[in-house]
């Protein structure tokens, strides 16, 4: 009996050829993409990868300015948790000299940020450094230059893609700041670390920067956000394929419900008529994902190919493992598919039919016709056969939904208050920017102008000595008056500090005496907690060396002096602003001019109403580079399912055209095997002209049960939207395609089975 099942399969897929050609190519299709898609995003992935590790260099994390409780917490941190896979180096910054920056840079950090020597040599001793290209366009090999009254050799030439590292290259390590590199994400989101330091566990706070090349080397998160994006492209397609063969093999047998009735009726069981269709399917299925799999690795190999000529390699690699694990997806997913009408069918194949309820229009009785009005006789059919009709209602919708939602892409959705405020940080700004920035947005800002001294000035607070190698100017200031306790400079040798001002440096070098036991410094009698050092520990964690504390004395008061370059000073104002509350100190302008600087920056936070985000982020994108501003807004809310869900363009685009040319088959189906219905109509009375206009109606009551929900939505989208964008071009063209879907859909079926019935009665028109 299963050899007749195969046959009467081989005979019904001739037989039926002109639908399982369509099954054919919506498979070959998708499983065309799905492959390409798959090996494309693979390869393109390593090929990318491989060129941006060439270029950048494989560092991932970058922490700036990192001191020496973070610098042991990281790697207690690293160690316990990454164990040896994690590879970090340290680039130490020694000052300026010329205007360029000096550093020395760990082994590790010529790997990790692809630091190359393109003339010259390594350095052998502490008299010899390198220099990069820009620095090389004004000393060349083996010059020598004099840093800080030491003679140093040029003895090689580096070559680098990554900024933020030094321009000259010395042996030496001593450093006033330190950064740290990794190859891989150290920190959790909530950018907090935990360690161990011997006696209790410690936290600290972590600020870091992203490579914007880089590739997390840790193999683990590499390989879940992997597997993450091929699962949604595989639900993505998957849901095409079922939408796709559910309503094609539905319509399909429906056409062929006597055929299976005589098959019924000369013995063949329900299992064994099942068998055979399911055969029918799985035969075209295998065959269009197997042409599928060939199509997609030439399209693929094309597509790689010519990426490879901007990333200088070419990778093409293929998972067995991943490709057959996709193979059996679409295979499943087919079988599931097929496999709901084909039991549905089978079992009912005696009836003749799917339904016990006859398809019924109107009953056949002139009088009653003529009560109704073309409207309701549109409702009625659109009811007669809801399921059909629900599912092109859904379709339309979601895809409606989703337009809606890409209109607002740059317009991000806060449930947030309106006016609650957010800002904008001027970082490494100059003048020209701050005042460019002030003449624009005038809000309650603060803005510092940062002075760097030339050798460094000895201050003297609470008879303690500090070295001093940056004043400020509160350049503008208009913020709330609470910020400030006391008042501004008003005349010469008046200051303002931060509220972290107390936070002092003690040396042995000034006190060889200073006791330091475990996290403790006793200075005249008194224990402080050390803040930071740059001294190392031992295994129980006291500190080792002679080297700096940082400790806090007591909270900074009105009318201190303070001794700078021998030159006494008072302080008149405390700024308590929670962003500027350091150590800095905001002299008088006057004052400014006596000290010798090299370079100056600006500075400040700048407050708006969340509201204007998207007009300030255009200005500061139009008139800044990325190194000048930080945009710092509130996390993106949805207020809807819609707006969290990612689908790319293209898809979108391909959904709705697979699904109108879907739409259009079936309906064209229905309207074909239900074509007597029309024909009843005529004979009671309805005309050619009629008929058309009633499926307009169709049309009309579709169109507004999908506009409905749609001005709903778009309202929500309006209210939650932080700028209230109200994008009405792009929603009339949205309704425009709406409407239009609805019309063809159910008017050019029907006049393509008019024309094809063309000699009977049903185009005769009243005379």
């Amino acid at each position: 009996m299963s050899h007749t099942i195969n046959m009467l399969a081989k005979r019904n897929i001739q037989k039926y050829k002109k639908h399982y050609l369509i099954v054919l190519i919506v498979l070959l299709i998708v499983s065309t993409l799905i492959f390409s898609s798959f090996f494309i995003v693979d390869n393109l992935y390593q090929m990318k990868k491989n060129y941006h590790i060439s270029t950048y260099g494989s560092w991932y994390t970058r922490i700036e300015n990192i001191d020496e409780q973070t610098k042991k917490g990281i790697e207690i941190y690293s160690k316990d948790y990454f164990k040896d896979i994690i590879k970090y180096g340290y680039v130490d910054f020694q000052g300026k000299y010329d205007n360029y920056q000096v550093g020395h840079i760990e082994k590790n950090i010529y790997s990790l940020c692809r630091v190359k020597i393109i003339k010259g040599r390594k350095i052998q001793n502490d008299q010899e450094i390198l220099i990069n290209q820009k620095v090389s366009k004004k000393y060349k090999l083996y010059d020598q230059i004099e840093i800080e009254g030491k003679n140093y050799t040029i003895v090689g030439i580096i070559q680098t893609a990554n900024k933020n590292l030094p321009d000259i290259y010395t042996n030496l390590e001593t450093y006033q700041t330190k950064d740290y590199y990794s190859n891989m994400s150290v920190l959790s989101d909530n950018h907090y670390i935990q360690f161990n330091d011997g006696n209790n566990y410690q936290e600290i706070e972590i600020h870091y920067d992203y490579n914007p090349y880089g590739y997390d080397q840790n193999e683990i998160h590499d390989q879940v956000e992997k597997a993450t994006n091929q699962l949604q492209q595989t639900f993505e397609f998957i849901i095409i394929i079922l939408f796709v063969l559910f309503a094609l093999t539905s319509t399909s047998l429906k056409k062929r419900m006597k055929e299976m009735a005589l098959y019924r009726g000369i013995g063949m069981t329900t299992n064994q008529l099942m068998m055979m269709v399911m055969q029918e399917n799985m035969l075209i299925s295998f065959l269009s994902i197997l042409i599928g799999l060939l199509i997609g690795v030439c399209v693929s190999l094309g597509y790689l190919y010519l990426q490879s000529k901007t990333y200088h390699t070419f990778i093409y690699q293929i998972s067995f493992k991943e490709t057959l694990f996709l193979v059996l997806v679409l295979m499943s997913c087919i079988f599931i598919t097929i496999l709901i009408p084909i039991y549905s069918s089978s079992k009912n194949a005696l009836a003749g039919t799917f339904d016990s309820k006859k398809f019924n229009y109107i009953q056949v009785r002139y009088k009653k016709l003529k009560k109704q009005t073309l409207a309701s006789l549109a409702t009625r059919e659109l009811w007669a056969n809801k399921r059909m009709n629900i599912c092109f209602y859904v379709f339309v919708l979601i895809l409606s939904l989703y337009g809606l939602v890409y209109f607002y892409q740059g317009h991000p959705i806060q449930t947030k208050d309106q006016n609650e405020q957010s800002q904008v940080e001027l970082i490494m700004a100059t003048q020209k920017e701050a005042n460019l920035f002030l003449k624009e947005f005038s809000q309650n800002d603060i803005i510092i102008n940062h002075h760097y001294i030339d050798e460094g000035i000895t201050m003297t607070y609470r008879e303690i000595p500090q070295s001093v190698y940056k004043l400020c100017q509160l350049y503008y200031y208009q913020s709330n008056k609470d910020d400030l306790k006391g008042r501004f400079p008003q005349k010469s040798h008046e200051i303002v500090v931060g509220n972290h001002f107390n936070h002092v440096i003690l040396s042995k070098e000034w006190y060889p005496n200073l006791k330091v036991e475990a996290n403790q410094v006793t200075f005249k009698g008194k224990k402080y907690r050390v803040e930071s050092s740059t001294s190392s520990h031992n295994d129980q964690g006291n500190y080792l060396g002679d080297d700096n504390y940082e400790i806090a004395l007591d909270e900074v008061k009105l009318n201190e002096k303070v001794i700078i370059a021998g030159e006494e000073y008072t302080i008149v104002g405390i700024n308590e602003n929670e962003y500027y509350n350091d150590s800095m100190i905001y002299m008088f302008e006057d004052d400014l001019k006596r000290f010798n600087t090299s370079d100056e920056y600006y500075s400040g936070y700048h407050w708006y109403p969340i509201k204007d985000v998207i007009k300030v982020e255009k200005f500061m994108k139009k008139h800044y580079k990325a190194r000048v501003y930080e945009m710092v807004t509130s996390d993106e809310l949805s207020v809807s399912l819609f707006s969290t869900l990612n689908i790319p363009k293209h898809l979108l685009m391909l959904a709705l055209a697979v699904g109108f040319i879907l739409m259009m088959f079936l309906n064209y189906n229905h309207i074909e095997n239900n074509y007597q219905d029309y024909l009843m109509y005529h004979i009671i009375g309805l005309s050619y002209r009629e008929i058309k206009i009633k499926q307009v109606w169709k049309s009309i009551k579709m169109f507004l049960c999908t506009l409905i929900p749609c001005v709903f939505y778009e309202l929500i989208l309006l209210r939650g939207s932080i700028d209230h964008y109200f994008p009405i071009a792009q929603l009339m063209i949205l309704v425009g395609i709406i409407f239009l879907v609805y019309l063809c859909v159910y008017n050019i079926p029907l006049l393509i089975v008019l024309k094809a019935h063309q000699n009977e009665e049903i185009r005769k028109e009243d005379n």
